[in-house]
């Protein structure tokens, strides 16, 4: 909801003055950010909020892509000099590298196009990723800034309304809200554009920014332990549930990848090498191991679930309350919550 504010801002700039902003395109904001509806499309992992693509809940925004916790802690960042403005055929392309980046094949006369950040948006070098850019100077207005007139009238018809709707416990909607539903609160939906001044819907533009600084600080990355026995185990790979090793450092013999669902380690099958020979074991963030002295998913066994955003690393025959499982696996479940 948040992007809403700069684009009405430019709105009401925009229909106060028609010729102030020479990008302006009123097909643009008709068809896409009137309607909730994102050009191109998002890809994976994410959706479209009033124009703009942004992370599902469970995944993280990092370098204009939606990952996994780990992921988003562990990737290299991007230089200075990265340059994401790749010729193209469809937004595809373009995606792949960060999912408001849009392919524009009005930009060559070959056929081919260019990626571009979608409109309102440009490529912020610092972070690595297209963001919503809107070219105001905010620096001279601060908490300790004397609010004008107007500002001060609109301010009292938002406290008006915000008394009028309070109705008791807000419930979450399960849903984007709508433009009216995300402005609502907004300083600039409280000004008159016809009678405002450019800089009394620039210093409201600037106050409904300021209330928002706290909400769009990129939250503090929970800091990643790593539980590997050794640096010879391995990551445990994103796409799976848990890996384990035959060994207590992962220094020898096999290395088994484990999938979510079901194992069995029988005779007479391709995993009977792996049966009762288990050491040690790490389970992916989130995910949950459980493993049987009998073939069958029974006889004695042990859970061990995974931390939220860490995985966990298990030497069986060092761990209290695993220890009469150390190679004595013969079964074994695996599911994941994310």
């Amino acid at each position: 909801p948040i992007p809403c504010v700069p684009c009405l801002l430019r709105l009401m700039m925009h229909m106060r003055n028609p010729g102030m902003f020479t990008d302006w395109d009123d097909d643009y904001y008709s068809n896409y950010y009137t309607k909730n509806v994102c050009f191109s499309g998002c890809p994976l992992n994410s959706h479209c909020e009033w124009g703009f693509c942004e992370c599902n809940a469970g995944s993280t925004r990092k370098y204009g892509r939606c990952v996994d916790n780990w992921s988003a802690q562990s990737l290299p960042a991007r230089p200075s000099s990265f340059d994401p403005f790749k010729a193209c055929t469809d937004s595809s392309t373009c995606m792949s590298v960060d999912m408001n980046l849009i392919c524009n094949t009005n930009l060559t006369m070959q056929g081919t196009g260019k990626c571009q950040c979608r409109n309102d948006m440009k490529w912020n070098k610092e972070s690595g990723e297209c963001q919503i850019f809107m070219d105001v100077d905010c620096s001279a207005i601060t908490y300790e800034t004397k609010p004008s007139e107007v500002i001060l009238t609109a301010v009292e018809k938002a406290k008006a309304e915000m008394e009028q709707n309070l109705l008791g416990e807000v419930v979450p909607l399960g849903r984007t809200e709508s433009a009216n539903e995300s402005l609502s609160n907004s300083l600039l939906t409280k000004m008159d554009t016809k009678s405002a001044t450019d800089a009394e819907l620039t210093e409201a533009f600037c106050r409904d920014i300021d209330s928002f600084s706290f909400e769009m600080q990129p939250p503090k990355a929970e800091p990643l332990i790593d539980e590997r026995p050794s640096k010879s185990c391995s990551v445990v790979p994103r796409s799976a549930c848990a890996i384990a090793y035959d060994s207590h450092d992962c220094t020898g013999g096999w290395k088994l990848v484990i999938p979510q669902g079901q194992l069995r380690f029988r005779w007479f099958t391709s995993y009977w090498s792996y049966r009762n020979d288990m050491d040690t074991v790490g389970i992916r963030a989130g995910c949950t191991l459980i493993l049987y002295s009998d073939s069958s998913y029974n006889g004695n066994s042990v859970r061990i679930d995974s931390y939220a955003t860490n995985d966990r690393w298990v030497v069986l025959g060092d761990t209290a309350g695993y220890q009469h499982m150390e190679e004595d696996v013969e079964s074994l479940q695996c599911v994941c919550r994310n």
